[in-house]
């Protein structure tokens, strides 16, 4: 953050700090992508735990507008 300030108030930018600002861009780029990536799975897994839940209890109908998740905490018998 503090590179980007500098470079944004300074009236050149050197190519090493261009060169080093791209790198840490792409840096944070990359992490915020992962960070969407995890909390998308754990929604999933959440609603496919509430969903899994209601229905074995039977409290509450499931709802036809939710969608329906991979059976993740489902048991087999075989």
């Amino acid at each position: 953050m503090r590179q980007e300030v500098a470079a944004a108030q300074a009236d050149h930018v050197p190519a090493q700090t261009r060169r080093e600002l791209e790198a840490a861009r792409a840096e944070v780029r990359g992490r915020a992508i992962a960070a969407r990536v995890t909390a998308d799975a754990a929604l999933g897994a959440a609603t496919a735990l509430a969903t899994y839940t209601r229905e074995g209890l039977g409290a509450l109908p499931v709802s036809e507008a939710e969608p329906r998740q991979l059976l993740l905490f489902a048991t087999t018998t075989g």
